[in-house]
């Protein structure tokens, strides 16, 4: 059996004058880091969130129909996190870097890309 780990998270996505802001919150408190989830959680007010520290906000711009952006995090004094996503008519392409000491741990050169299938 392969193991997992869950790595729940909670965003907001806003809108300001530069584009659509993709913003990460902490976990609420009093709910269970490792089960969190939509289902799970409770009501909370937006005030008691707190917003990541750890998490850049990622920016994304529309040209041409296109919605593309991301963000560069530092998630320790060792470790960064590149976030890079495109979405686009008929597909959302993204990549997700770690890397430690300036070493790639997590990732790829090439995005991953989904295709958007049309029913008809």
């Amino acid at each position: 059996m392969e193991k997992s780990h869950a790595s729940p998270h909670l965003f907001l996505i806003s809108e300001n004058n530069e584009g659509i802001v993709l913003s990460s919150y902490d976990i609420p408190n009093g709910e269970d880091k490792n089960t969190f989830s939509y289902d799970s959680m409770k009501a909370v007010d937006y005030s008691e969130l707190n917003e990541s520290k750890k998490f850049t906000p990622a920016l994304y711009r529309e040209k041409d129909g296109v919605w593309e952006g991301g963000s560069t995090s530092q998630f320790s004094p060792v470790m960064i996190f590149k976030l890079w996503e495109r979405f686009s008519e008929d597909s959302l392409e993204v990549s997700e870097i770690i890397e430690v000491n300036g070493r790639r741990t997590f990732g790829y050169d090439d995005p991953i890309v989904y295709k958007r299938k049309i029913f008809v």
